[in-house]
């Protein structure tokens, strides 16, 4: 766990004590203009409500978000294309529950959870001849054993790469599409055993909107040089100064900003690029707890929701990232999350605006002794601002 909150926190290179901006002038590379163009799969991204478990890995492989090439930018010869993604997968029911409230069989195990973006034909391609894996495969082990049950698991990929080399040689070409693939397996495993892509809701509905594809498309680059530089202009702002210590399931508010960065200036046409990661912990529960975030584009650093500034300025609903989470346990704590996603400004801001990472907890269980207090340790959030087209 602390490998992987060093590797997350030394993504956001930019983030310091003081969370001043630096901004970042790159000249064209032997006169060549450096351009970057952002995309969205946007809301309501999933394709399938449950997939099935297999007993062997990849079996059961399925597109579980699509970005259509509608909304993929053009590319080029020489294109780094960077994706990101966030996918909330949770497993079915553990005992024998009523059929209305269960997808599939009911199971013990801990099924193995992995993801894959790929450049396909189709929507409906998750593999073979007309796909292309852009970066590698993630895995993870979503707990479905009690008394550490996570359900409710994320899977994030914050900068899967791929150069552009030949566009017409691609295997999707001339059109392609943009998947999210994920399988899950168990040697246990038996025919009806599903995982859901969302979360569940009490009498089985499946709950989505929870994930997101995203792409960065930097054009005019040297393709040696990974990371390829930002265009003239990119102004990279950073924050880890904390907002709250923590959160308490004994009232409310059981949710609040916890990094806010201001945006000053905010014009018609600049893409934002965000990332932001926490670390929290629940050593003084007795129970486990349910964490959950989402990243904001709003009026005010502590605004839990857009307002309507950043409505009328930003696409999405002022929603950088969708809203998901997963199941923070005795067993994992402490627990990361990580945010990253993506925003276009339409027009210009009559205000400062503030990219807001808003943290958010829930029950699981029942009420038990101690202060339930769920801490937020470390982290912080970082803003790419992208400046806009001539």
């Amino acid at each position: 766990m602390a490998d992987r909150l060093r590797i997350a926190l030394a993504a956001l290179a930019a983030v310091g004590a003081s969370g001043a901006a630096l901004a970042v002038e790159s000249p064209a590379q032997d006169g060549a203009h450096i351009s970057v163009k952002i995309g969205s799969s946007g809301s309501f991204s999933e394709t399938q409500r449950t997939i099935p478990i297999a007993r062997t890995p990849g079996a059961g492989s399925r597109t579980v978000m699509t970005m259509f090439p509608s909304d993929l930018p053009s590319l080029a010869p020489g294109d780094i294309l960077t994706v990101s993604a966030e996918a909330e997968v949770t497993t079915d029911c553990l005992n024998r529950e009523p059929p209305k409230q269960c997808r599939g069989s009911s199971y013990r195990f801990n099924p193995v959870v992995a993801a894959q973006p790929v450049l396909a034909a189709g929507p409906d391609e998750a593999t073979g001849p007309s796909t292309l894996p852009v970066g590698e495969r993630r895995r993870i082990t979503c707990r479905q054993k009690p008394p550490s049950r996570e359900r409710h698991c994320m899977i994030v990929f914050t900068s899967a790469e791929l150069v552009v080399e030949d566009p017409g040689a691609l295997p999707c070409a001339p059109q392609c599409h943009l998947n999210l693939v994920i399988d899950a397996h168990h040697p246990d495993a038996r025919a009806n055993d599903r995982l859901i892509i969302g979360s569940s809701g009490p009498n089985g509905s499946v709950r989505q909107d929870k994930g997101r594809i995203n792409v960065i498309r930097t054009r005019g680059a040297d393709p040696t040089r990974l990371p390829p530089p930002p265009p003239p202009g990119t102004l990279t702002t950073a924050t880890d100064t904390r907002l709250i210590a923590g959160l308490t399931l004994d009232k409310p508010p059981r949710r609040a900003v916890v990094y806010s960065q201001p945006l000053e200036d905010v014009q018609a046409r600049e893409q934002l690029a965000v990332r932001g990661v926490v670390q929290t912990g629940i050593t003084r529960l007795r129970h486990n707890t349910n964490v959950s975030a989402t990243i904001i584009l709003a009026d005010r650093p502590t605004a839990t929701r857009p307002g309507l500034d950043a409505l009328d300025a930003s696409l999405l609903g002022g929603e950088i990232t969708e809203h998901n989470g997963f199941n923070c346990t005795q067993l994992t704590t402490p627990c990361i999350t990580d945010k990253v996603g993506v925003i276009g400004i339409v027009r210009d801001a009559r205000q400062t605006l503030y990219a807001n990472l808003v943290l958010g907890i829930g029950r699981v269980g029942g009420r038990a002794p101690g202060d339930n207090l769920v801490r937020v340790l470390d982290g912080g959030l970082e803003v790419t601002r992208y400046p806009a087209e001539d």
